[in-house]
Protein backbone atom coordinates (compact mmCIF):
# COMPACT_ATOMS: atom_id res chain seq x y z
CA UNK A 1 0.00 0.00 0.00
CA UNK A 2 1.08 3.39 -0.66
CA UNK A 3 1.08 5.86 2.25
CA UNK A 4 2.59 9.29 3.03
CA UNK A 5 6.01 7.83 3.97
CA UNK A 6 6.63 5.49 0.67
CA UNK A 7 5.51 2.06 0.34
CA UNK A 8 3.99 -0.40 3.21
CA UNK A 9 3.07 -4.11 3.30
CA UNK A 10 0.08 -4.79 4.45
CA UNK A 11 -1.29 -8.19 5.18
CA UNK A 12 -5.16 -8.12 5.55
CA UNK A 13 -6.90 -10.78 8.16
CA UNK A 14 -9.57 -13.13 7.21
CA UNK A 15 -12.37 -13.52 9.35
CA UNK A 16 -14.96 -16.48 10.15
CA UNK A 17 -18.52 -15.78 10.78
CA UNK A 18 -19.87 -17.78 13.79
CA UNK A 19 -23.32 -17.83 12.58
CA UNK A 20 -22.59 -19.02 8.58
CA UNK A 21 -19.23 -19.91 8.65
CA UNK A 22 -18.41 -17.98 5.66
CA UNK A 23 -14.93 -15.92 5.78
CA UNK A 24 -14.43 -12.35 4.88
CA UNK A 25 -11.20 -10.31 4.57
CA UNK A 26 -11.05 -7.41 6.97
CA UNK A 27 -8.83 -4.74 6.01
CA UNK A 28 -6.80 -2.24 8.44
CA UNK A 29 -8.18 1.55 8.81
CA UNK A 30 -6.14 3.00 6.79
CA UNK A 31 -6.66 1.25 3.77
CA UNK A 32 -9.64 1.39 0.68
CA UNK A 33 -11.39 -1.55 -0.87
CA UNK A 34 -9.53 -2.11 -4.07
CA UNK A 35 -7.38 0.80 -4.18
CA UNK A 36 -3.29 0.78 -3.71
CA UNK A 37 -2.82 4.17 -1.99
CA UNK A 38 -3.81 4.43 2.15
CA UNK A 39 -6.71 6.55 2.64
CA UNK A 40 -4.09 9.48 4.12
CA UNK A 41 -3.02 9.82 0.42
CA UNK A 42 -6.46 10.05 -1.06
CA UNK A 43 -7.42 12.70 1.60
CA UNK A 44 -4.11 14.56 0.53
CA UNK A 45 -5.23 14.76 -2.66
CA UNK A 46 -8.94 15.78 -1.73
CA UNK A 47 -7.30 18.41 0.42
CA UNK A 48 -5.67 19.88 -2.33
CA UNK A 49 -8.30 19.64 -5.05
CA UNK A 50 -10.75 21.43 -2.09
CA UNK A 51 -7.83 24.75 -2.39
CA UNK A 52 -8.03 24.79 -5.93
CA UNK A 53 -5.01 22.34 -7.37
CA UNK A 54 -5.75 20.41 -10.59
CA UNK A 55 -5.41 16.53 -10.89
CA UNK A 56 -1.70 17.47 -12.97
CA UNK A 57 -0.39 19.66 -9.75
CA UNK A 58 -1.97 17.00 -7.07
CA UNK A 59 -0.64 14.38 -8.56
CA UNK A 60 3.04 15.77 -8.97
CA UNK A 61 3.03 16.90 -5.40
CA UNK A 62 2.14 13.14 -4.62
CA UNK A 63 4.92 11.39 -6.99
CA UNK A 64 1.56 9.72 -8.53
CA UNK A 65 0.52 8.83 -11.62
CA UNK A 66 -1.65 11.32 -13.31
CA UNK A 67 -4.36 9.47 -14.23
CA UNK A 68 -4.92 7.75 -10.75
CA UNK A 69 -5.01 11.20 -9.18
CA UNK A 70 -7.55 12.35 -11.93
CA UNK A 71 -9.75 9.54 -10.81
CA UNK A 72 -10.31 10.05 -7.49
CA UNK A 73 -10.92 13.42 -8.48
CA UNK A 74 -13.73 12.53 -10.83
CA UNK A 75 -14.96 9.89 -7.98
CA UNK A 76 -15.51 12.50 -5.02
CA UNK A 77 -16.82 15.25 -7.34
CA UNK A 78 -19.52 12.59 -8.39
CA UNK A 79 -20.25 11.09 -4.77
CA UNK A 80 -20.38 15.12 -3.88
CA UNK A 81 -22.77 15.87 -6.69
CA UNK A 82 -24.77 13.06 -5.86
CA UNK A 83 -24.90 14.13 -2.01
CA UNK A 84 -25.21 18.45 -2.31
CA UNK A 85 -26.69 18.83 -6.30
CA UNK A 86 -26.05 21.55 -8.37
CA UNK A 87 -24.28 21.89 -11.47
CA UNK A 88 -20.72 20.76 -12.36
CA UNK A 89 -19.48 24.51 -11.95
CA UNK A 90 -19.82 24.33 -8.26
CA UNK A 91 -17.43 21.12 -7.72
CA UNK A 92 -14.74 23.19 -6.44
CA UNK A 93 -17.06 24.50 -2.98
CA UNK A 94 -18.41 20.63 -2.72
CA UNK A 95 -15.20 19.43 -2.48
CA UNK A 96 -14.65 22.17 0.47
CA UNK A 97 -18.32 21.62 2.09
CA UNK A 98 -17.59 17.69 1.56
CA UNK A 99 -14.23 18.22 3.43
CA UNK A 100 -15.45 20.74 6.12
CA UNK A 101 -18.74 18.11 6.84
CA UNK A 102 -16.12 15.22 7.22
CA UNK A 103 -13.30 17.29 9.14
CA UNK A 104 -16.07 18.38 11.65
CA UNK A 105 -17.18 14.72 12.07
CA UNK A 106 -14.43 13.27 12.47
CA UNK A 107 -12.97 16.30 14.82
CA UNK A 108 -16.52 15.52 16.81
CA UNK A 109 -14.97 11.72 17.08
CA UNK A 110 -11.77 12.46 18.70
CA UNK A 111 -9.74 12.69 15.80
CA UNK A 112 -7.26 15.56 15.32
CA UNK A 113 -4.28 14.69 13.84
CA UNK A 114 -4.32 14.28 9.85
CA UNK A 115 -4.08 10.19 9.48
CA UNK A 116 -6.43 9.46 12.59
CA UNK A 117 -8.92 11.58 10.27
CA UNK A 118 -9.00 9.78 7.30
CA UNK A 119 -8.63 7.01 9.42
CA UNK A 120 -12.07 7.50 10.41
CA UNK A 121 -13.24 8.75 6.97
CA UNK A 122 -12.12 5.31 5.83
CA UNK A 123 -14.28 3.66 8.70
CA UNK A 124 -17.49 5.91 8.01
CA UNK A 125 -17.14 4.92 4.50
CA UNK A 126 -16.31 1.20 5.26
CA UNK A 127 -13.42 1.45 2.89
CA UNK A 128 -16.04 2.33 0.06
CA UNK A 129 -14.90 6.13 -0.09
CA UNK A 130 -13.47 5.49 -3.95
CA UNK A 131 -16.10 3.00 -4.69
CA UNK A 132 -19.29 3.01 -7.15
CA UNK A 133 -21.97 3.48 -4.25
CA UNK A 134 -23.14 6.67 -2.42
CA UNK A 135 -21.87 6.30 1.17
CA UNK A 136 -22.14 10.45 1.87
Amino acid sequence: MRAPDGERPIQPRRVRCIGCQVTQVVLPPEALVRRRDGVVVVGRAWRSAAAGAGARRVASELGLPMETVRGWLRRLRALLRARYGGPTAGDRDRLQRGLAVLTAEAHAAGCHREDEMWQYVAFRSQGLLLINTNWL
